[in-house]
């Protein structure tokens, strides 16, 4: 069985990336407020996604390790799963996330592709 690294680091990740999140950049990305779930794929122990619990209806953080699962779920009103976000089926198929985030996903797009980005924040259109 490979090393969880991930794990390893769990209980200390957060305090190492302590650096400040940028909320209000993230909201209007976004499109926040909604009232429905906000889906944070390979989202660890919800660091970001969890400053955006009062923007949403409900946060799920999605991650592989079982350690950054379980320091997710020591935040309030964060809800966890684990499962390879790769294998995730088609969120538009399978979800009724309102919007949805991921740090490469955010971080690989152009500011001008981010202006109509469905990838990044989807509403309504028949979820």
């Amino acid at each position: 069985m490979p090393l969880d690294h991930f794990s390893l680091v769990a209980p200390i990740y957060d305090r190492v990336f302590n650096g400040v999140i940028p909320s209000d950049r993230l909201r209007a990305l976004l499109d926040l407020p909604a009232q429905g779930w906000l889906l944070d794929a390979g989202g660890g122990t919800g660091r970001v996604s969890g400053a955006l619990r009062d923007q949403v209806g409900g946060v799920a953080v999605v991650d592989y390790s079982p350690g950054m699962l379980a320091q997710a779920g020591r935040k309030n009103g964060l809800a966890q799963a684990r499962a390879r976000v790769q294998r995730l089926p088609s969120l538009r198929a399978a979800s009724r996330a309102s919007s949805w985030w991921t740090p490469s996903t955010i971080s690989t797009i152009s500011t001008a592709q981010r202006a109509n980005c469905s990838a990044c924040s989807r509403r309504g259109a028949g979820w």
